[in-house]
């Protein structure tokens, strides 16, 4: 279950990866302001997997328990397999990111996984991607988002170009119902969300009408049911 930050309460889940950074995340998104402490114990903890057994090409390691279960992302989608370990080593670089811990140890790791994340990223297979030049895309949707979500907070110099073009190429899986195909509809949302782009916003408007069927009724009692039912309220505001 996803906890509530407070001077008490680690968000450190030491079974979880994917628990760890869903405690950090829920903080993130509703601008729950992370006490120092904290924030320190879950970006020292996270760093530490730094190519741990099962990390995917070197980044953050998720747990036995993560890969047992399948690696469950902040919109309740869960992934396994390969993907689940490249994933799991995006979202973590990201919410390090994001935590911005003052911890020199913290930040070496995270210089090591750009460099890392910039070259593999740019040897795909050119059969699994979109067109055969297309850039800022990975193998797959599901591994495509992650790899946006690290783009749109990380330094790397042409990080926005990237993403401009990975997502214009979005437009060519459009479903015409709002969704899309290969892509998991909101960790997909949630990615566009948090990108300030005309061609983000241009997919916000193609997804509105799904938004808007979620938001016919009440979400059910669940996390991320309430997640998904937030996440469609902003997007609907965007456009």
């Amino acid at each position: 279950m996803t906890r509530t930050s407070t001077a008490s309460t680690s968000l450190v889940d030491p079974l979880s990866l994917a628990m760890t950074l869903d405690n950090v995340n829920a903080c993130l998104f509703h601008n729950t302001p992370i006490p120092i402490a904290q924030r320190l114990e879950a970006a020292r903890w996270v760093a530490e997997r730094l190519g741990g057994p099962r990390a995917y090409r070197g980044l953050y390691a998720p747990t036995t328990a993560d890969l047992a279960r399948g690696f469950r992302v902040f919109t309740g989608e869960v992934f396994t397999h390969a993907s689940a370990r490249h994933i799991a080593g995006e979202e973590a670089a990201r919410t390090l990111i994001l935590l911005d811990a003052p911890d020199p140890a913290v930040r070496e790791t995270l210089d090591r996984v750009a460099v890392i994340i910039d070259a593999f990223a740019r040897v795909i297979p050119t059969q699994k991607l979109p067109q055969p030049d297309a850039r800022g895309w990975y193998c797959c949707g599901k591994c495509t988002v992650a790899y946006w979500r690290y783009l749109r907070v990380s330094t790397l110099a042409d990080a926005d170009d990237l993403l401009t073009q990975g997502i214009q190429q979005l437009k060519a899986h459009r479903l015409g119902n709002g969704t899309w195909r290969r892509f998991p509809f909101w960790y997909t949302l949630l990615a566009l969300l948090e990108i300030d782009s005309p061609e983000a916003l241009d997919e916000l408007r193609y997804a509105a009408s799904a938004s808007e069927r979620t938001l016919r009724r009440p979400p059910r009692n669940d996390p991320y049911a309430r997640r998904r039912y937030a996440i469609a309220e902003r997007a609907l505001a965007r456009v």
